[in-house]
């Protein structure tokens, strides 16, 4: 057995023997003296307020987030289940933090591989092992796009960046953004099952945007604007707006965000815009009704002239109904998604200067939800998704073609509670895609929490299906030649047909201890056996004097992957101190492999607060590290550390802050694979970014 495969094997021994001795520790007296039941989860947030109402010198906890049933009107069955953790997003803005990419990674064990681009850190966010990706729950995906396929680009050989409208896989993708949400939490009890590895990937959001439940602050009844305004170095604008009221005692929810920012070669601008509405319709049969709205935009531009573009756009009506036995949830959307990539308009960089190839999803979807609750301990739960989706290829102008595809998935399980905060779940899942075989999915959780330690794990089998660009993307062949050499390039891509889903199947799980007041500590990680593992593979040779390089999605085969990780947060006085290591097992041959990740990283954080003025000029002051293993994939680069500077001061309902990124302008490797940089494109270096968040209250 590998050596790194035995240290993973005894981190989860360790972690189940931690699960039935959390109890016992909490016991012995180490919980809170005036604990007489399970204590509430830590909220992780910068030092300062946590709510927009608090003030420099008073903070208020969260509302409490009561157990129950699993709540029909969110997508997530544990809508009122206690977190096992929790971010305060209110904080976060006010400590400058912008994007899921700026703030997870001091928060969860999650590889970043980001872009070269100014502003907000943007980029894909996986798991360590099998590189799923890490993304707010919710509905179901409008867009498809590339299953872990690297990221390539150069603008010395005239490529800019091909594919990556196709290729990346970041939150922003599926129109996303951390205005809309307040917090994020890791429910204590499992949510839906729409896929692998959820108690990793899936933190809940909670906000005016996301259906009501208790502590989303649209419920509180008072109109509310937030305004977020954001400026630094390499033109980097980020500009955001939020209004909630009520009209006609119906409450009404608007948001606009709009972000630009130059980039590093191969990379030239990004721009994207937002629009969101949530409005409540009224009650009728019992049932509350919402109507709510999406258009995003999204353009990279590359520095050869060409471009990848997103939009995402979709208009749903969603019922929910709440009774003492009975709550349901329904949703139906109509909705479509479009990637494009356009190539440079020089005819003296490839002979196809101009062309477009896109990808259209228009799609009608159809989620409802049931749960009955049969006795006080026990709640059954079954749910229906189900989607009618138009798959459209064209290029330029012409579809290649636009055939229409249904899929659905049924799932039905139960909840027991055995007892204080611990309790068992079990969920079955049937999955059928048209023109594709089914198959079934199962899980089973056990959660527990008792005095200062609380965790859950869950053993699952369950698939990942290949999307609709892995099995269709047709074979192209696209001549490039470099604006300073004479070297000339083909960049060839195809799909596969014949990809099967890949399973996964093990155990993975979170345990949290507060051993010591102020200490709160965390220790998660998995070990799974991947059978049929697929993604795209990316080769390069010279034939003739003509550099090739090809992507292409294939089977990668099975084997076992796993990961440790081990996080922390210590709070005393005006000291806070956070963070999260984590290593990674598994075959190189495996999942994941897009943005060449490291076998291990550590990001750690210090914050000092100090009050002024008696009070009135509260400053805190952040130092933030990012430790990186050495990447040895496509993208080969020693390992790195990066620092990072921060200086906010938090007035209660505004903040304002200064950071400074990359301090000692390291410039490390990014996620795009450049030949003729081995390291990956390199990120922009040190740059300023200051700017303010402001809660209104009416």
């Amino acid at each position: 057995m590998r050596p790194e495969r035995l240290r993973l094997g005894c981190a989860l021994a360790l972690f189940l023997g931690a699960l039935g001795a959390g109890p016992r520790i909490a016991g012995a007296g180490l919980a809170p003296p005036d604990s007489a039941g399970p204590a509430p989860p830590p909220v992780w947030h910068p030092p300062g307020p946590s709510a927009a109402a608090d003030t420099a010198r008073a903070r208020s906890a969260p509302p409490p987030i009561r157990p129950s049933a699993p709540a029909a009107p969110a997508p997530a069955d544990s809508a009122r289940a206690p977190a096992l953790r929790a971010v305060d997003l209110i904080a976060e803005r006010k400590a400058g933090a912008a994007s899921l990419e700026d703030i997870l990674p001091l928060q969860w064990a999650a590889y970043l591989a980001p872009l070269p681009l100014f502003g907000p850190t943007q980029g894909s966010l996986a798991a360590p092992d099998g590189g799923g990706p890490v993304r707010l729950d919710g509905w179901i995906r409008e867009g498809e796009r590339a299953t872990d396929e690297a990221l390539i680009g150069s603008f010395s050989l005239g490529w800019g960046a091909p594919w990556m409208a196709f290729a990346l896989d970041d939150p922003r993708t599926d129109g996303s953004d951390l205005l809309d949400v307040d917090r994020i939490e890791l429910p204590e009890e499992p949510g839906n099952f729409r896929e692998p590895g959820e108690l990793l990937t899936r933190p809940v959001p909670r906000g005016p945007a996301s259906p009501a439940a208790a502590g989303d602050s649209a419920r509180s009844g008072a109109s509310k604007t937030t305004i977020l305004y954001r400026r630094g170095s390499g033109d980097a604008q980020l500009t955001g707006a939020r209004f909630q009221t009520g009209v006609f005692h119906r409450r009404l929810y608007a948001s606009y965000t709009r972000n630009q920012a130059d980039g590093w070669a191969p990379l030239d601008r990004s721009v994207s815009s937002r629009y969101a509405l949530r409005a409540e319709l009224g009650r009728w049969v019992s049932h509350r009704f919402a109507v709510d709205g999406l258009l995003y935009q999204r353009a990279i531009q590359d520095s050869s002239g060409g471009a990848s573009e997103w939009s995402r756009r979709h208009l749903a009506l969603s019922a929910a109904h709440e009774g003492e036995r009975w709550n349901d949830a329904w949703r139906f959307r109509l909705g479509s998604a479009k990637e494009t990539w356009a190539l440079s308009q020089d005819f003296n960089l490839s002979p196809e200067a101009g062309s477009r190839e896109r990808w259209e999803f228009p799609t009608a979807s159809l989620e409802g939800s049931i749960s009955y609750r049969s006795d006080p301990a026990t709640t059954w739960i079954t749910s229906i998704q189900a989607a009618s989706r138009k798959i459209v290829y064209r290029v330029d102008s012409i579809p290649a073609f636009e055939p229409r595809r249904g899929e659905a998935r049924a799932r039905f399980g139960g909840r027991r509670v055995l007892g204080g905060a611990s309790g068992v779940a079990f969920d079955a899942a049937y999955d059928v895609r048209e023109e594709a075989p089914g198959f079934w999915d199962g899980r089973f959780s056990l959660w527990t929490g008792r005095g200062g330690a609380r965790g859950r794990i869950d053993v699952e089998s369950a698939h990942d299906r290949p999307s609709w660009v892995d099995l269709l993307t047709p074979a192209t062949l696209h001549t490039f030649a470099s604006p300073t050499t004479s070297v000339l390039t083909r960049l060839s891509r195809s799909g596969d047909p014949t990809l099967r889903p890949r399973r996964l199947s093990g155990a993975l799980g979170t345990l949290g201890l507060a051993p010591l007041r102020g200490l709160n500590l965390e220790i998660s990680g998995s070990y799974r056996r991947v059978t049929d593992d697929f993604g795209w593979n990316v080769s390069a040779d010279t034939s003739g004097g003509v550099f090739q390089v090809t992507s292409a999605a294939g089977r990668r085969g099975s084997g076992w992957l796993s990961h440790a990780a081990f996080g922390w947060e210590f709070k005393r006085g005006g000291i806070r101190a956070r963070g999260v290591g984590w290593i990674r097992g598994g075959p190189d041959s495996l999942a994941p492999q897009a943005g060449s990740p490291p076998r291990r990283a550590l990001d750690s954080a210090l914050d000092l607060r100090v009050v002024l003025f008696q009070g009135d000029l509260p400053l805190h002051f952040g130092v933030e590290s990012h430790a990186r293993g050495p990447r040895q994939g496509l993208i080969r680069e020693p390992g790195q550390v990066t620092w990072d500077g921060t200086l906010s001061a938090d007035f209660g309902s505004a903040g304002v802050f200064l950071r400074i990124e990359d301090v000692f302008d390291r410039r490390p490797g990014s996620a795009i694979w450049d030949p003729t940089t081995p390291s990956g494109s390199p990120r922009p270096g040190r740059t300023f970014q200051a700017g303010m968040s402001w809660n209104l209250l009416d």
